[in-house]
């Protein structure tokens, strides 16, 4: 296990910046995974970790050591690709230990290594078998054994499930978590998908046109995001966002958008640092619930909806919602036997909320 320390990073391609001051400091065993749109700067942040690119900018470190003019194959990381790179001509056997080969290790210890991983990944019936015997999850359990058995400081993966299919991905998932708590190794994981980030990571790094955004926990990403790209990024469905205008009533607070009026609990952990402005509201989906389900509750927060159409997704539904000039989305966790086009009123659970300036979209 090592830990990666990333200092000010920048890289340009002539007058083009990719990465614009990146500062990481990713801890020893830890699983960080790295998310973003196409184009944010993720997967060029692995690249220079591993050294196939040179840093314009900045210091690495592993462990302490700075590792910026050291030859990638001396920085003791091994890499998994998106596109599983495995030899065509050579066997599952000989792509496992061909990095072993080449690093003159005894044949004896090639063939410890290769064993273990093929037993800890469940191919040791494919080790005679070529690639193109082999389908897309399998080709991706080689490409892992031939990470595993260098026995890395440091696993790099870039997008190494996109190109599987759905099943596949859920079940890589698991497989990739299950080998990080095995081998208790520094992983470092590249995604667009945030469904990927949220399960696998121990902390997330969201990252957009080349910043990092927010560092943080799965769950503080999601219940606590520090702006609005962050909110909207992370969770499906997205958040509901809502323009209006923060209005003080008295001793209380109020929010007005377009026409609609909720109120502003004093128990709401944004409350002490709010200002009569135009703002911009966030909500979950599934903070949004149905009046009937909330009975019991203070009926505060009311809106009156017309239903747009509904997603039946088996034990939840998505049900997009219009209200005078705001559409937005509920998710219900309880069937309702509503028909399209039918008026439901719905209930917004404010303190689970987020007021974003409506400027620079930073969390208020």
């Amino acid at each position: 296990m090592s830990n990666v320390n990333l200092k000010n990073i920048r890289k340009s391609y002539g007058s083009q910046e990719i990465l614009k001051g990146i500062n990481l400091d990713i801890k020893s065993g830890e699983f960080m995974v790295l998310v973003g749109p196409s184009g944010c700067g993720k997967s060029t942040t692995l690249r220079l970790i591993a050294g196939l690119e040179d840093v314009t900018k900045g210091e690495i470190y592993i462990d302490d050591l700075l590792i910026n003019d050291v030859d990638p194959s001396k920085r003791d990381i091994s890499m998994v690709f998106q596109n599983y790179a495995l030899y065509p001509q050579m066997t599952v056997e000989e792509n496992m230990a061909f990095g072993l080969k080449i690093r003159k290790h005894t044949k004896d210890e090639i063939n410890f290594r290769v064993k273990e991983a093929s037993q800890i990944l469940k191919i040791d019936n494919l080790l005679n078998r070529k690639p193109k015997e082999l389908s897309g999850g399998q080709r991706q359990r080689v490409a892992l054994g031939r990470a595993i058995v260098r026995k890395p400081k440091v696993f790099l993966f870039d997008e190494p499930l996109s190109n599987l299919d759905a099943k596949l991905r859920q079940e890589m998932r698991v497989e990739i978590k299950r080998l990080h708590q095995l081998l208790d190794a520094t992983m470092i994981y590249v995604t667009h998908d945030q469904v990927e980030a949220m399960t696998m990571g121990d902390r997330i790094v969201v990252m957009n046109d080349g910043i990092i955004e927010q560092i943080d926990s799965p769950e503080s990403t999601y219940t606590k995001p520090k702006n609005i790209f962050t909110s909207t990024f992370i969770g499906t469905p997205q958040i509901n966002l809502f323009e209006g205008e923060l209005k003080k009533d008295g001793s209380d607070w109020m929010f007005d958008f377009q026409g609609s009026l909720i109120k502003i609990n004093s128990e709401h952990y944004q409350y002490q640092n709010l200002e009569e402005k135009k703002v911009t509201f966030g909500i979950r989906p599934e903070n949004i619930c149905p009046l009937d389900k909330m009975r019991n509750k203070e009926q505060e927060n009311i809106i009156d909806t017309e239903i747009d159409f509904i997603e039946y997704l088996g034990s939840e539904m998505n049900v997009h919602l219009k209200a005078k000039a705001n559409i937005f989305t509920a998710r219900f966790t309880d069937s309702i036997n509503l028909d399209s086009k039918k008026s439901i009123s719905v209930l917004f659970d404010v303190n689970l909320g987020h007021f974003f300036d409506l400027n620079n979209g930073e969390i208020l």
